[in-house]
């Protein structure tokens, strides 16, 4: 996360600020790595999701 974001955690802000940037590991149930998530908060981008833009990539070898 950058700096933006360990501020708003460290706060309990309730939301991210617009630039905020997080890193999610997602595991799956056999706690296996099965994707890493980067957003970014960006006003208006994509008020359905909460303003994020993300990119979400699998495994070295995993296709889809």
């Amino acid at each position: 996360m950058n700096k933006l974001a360990l501020k708003a955690i460290n706060d309990k802000a309730g939301a991210m600020p617009d630039g905020a940037i997080i890193v999610r590991e997602n595991f799956m149930p056999n706690k296996i790595l099965g994707a890493v998530t980067v957003m970014y908060k960006k006003k208006g981008f994509n008020p359905e999701a909460g303003d994020y833009m993300w990119l979400k990539q699998g495994p070295p070898g995993q296709s889809g």
